[in-house]
């Protein structure tokens, strides 16, 4: 081996373009160059372009077409970006305005529940309210009511007596509707005798006679009799009639 010679072997250039990776290319000729090919363009200040550095140059520097090419894919990723935040922001919109609604329409249930309840509430107090109402004026009444009970069964007794008097004033017939209540009592196959009051005498005579048919009956007078009184006796029964005791009955029926 010469000295100042090495013994090691020189780098193979493609050995080393194959340890990398082989790229593939192609030869553009004639018309096909020129159709398929622009020529470099450097239009901007290589100090102050952006498209210019240190360690790499940006193929815009020198194809205006490139930076247009860049622009649009730019420009279309921000339309891509804001397609898919618009959906995703509208999906997640729409699910939470449906939480939101669903939770709203919880709460309205929930309130119209509670009103529901405070109504039947307030409406069960109203009408325990008003059947104590009812049962204080009944209560405050009854006393009323019976006093005034007590009240129009006297006027009606009152009336009765006053009627039964005007019965005899101007009618003449009280004394032979006690004749007929007498006589009702006694049986039909006995002479009676009738005992009445001297005003009564006459009437009551005619009326014996009309019904001496069935039976014989006579009248006679006696002062001590009252006046639309009879007294009835036959063999040994005597049957007193008098103006107080029908009276008297209605004041029982009146006063229980």
């Amino acid at each position: 081996m010469a000295e100042g010679t090495s013994s090691l072997p020189k780098p193979n250039r493609r050995s080393s373009a194959a340890l990398v990776g082989r790229r593939s290319g192609f030869v553009l000729r004639g018309k096909e160059a020129e159709e398929n090919t622009r020529r470099a363009v450097i239009s901007s200040d290589l100090v102050m372009s952006p498209f210019a550095g240190v360690d790499y140059a940006d193929p815009r520097l020198t194809d205006p077409h490139m930076h247009k090419l860049v622009e649009e894919a730019r420009e279309e990723g921000r339309r891509r970006g804001y397609e898919e935040g618009h959906t995703q922001g509208f999906e997640d919109g729409r699910v939470a305005g449906l939480e939101m609604m669903a939770g709203e329409i919880t709460k309205m249930k929930t309130a119209a529940e509670a009103e529901a309840e405070a109504n039947r509430t307030r409406l069960k107090e109203f009408h325990a309210a008003v059947e104590n109402a009812v049962q204080n004026a009944l209560d405050y009444q009854m006393p009323m009511v019976e006093e005034l009970r007590g009240l129009v069964a006297d006027l009606a007794v009152d009336i009765a007596e006053e009627l039964v008097g005007h019965h005899l004033a101007v009618g003449e017939c009280a004394a032979v509707d006690q004749v007929q209540r007498a006589l009702a009592s006694i049986p039909r196959d006995v002479d009676v005798t009738l005992r009445v009051n001297p005003q009564d005498l006459e009437l009551v005579a005619n009326y014996a006679g009309s019904v001496s048919q069935e039976r014989r009956v006579r009248a006679i007078a006696d002062d001590t009799i009252a006046h639309g009184d009879v007294v009835a006796t036959a063999r040994n029964l005597e049957v007193t009639v008098t103006l107080a005791d029908a009276v008297a009955a209605v004041r029982k029926v009146l006063h229980p």
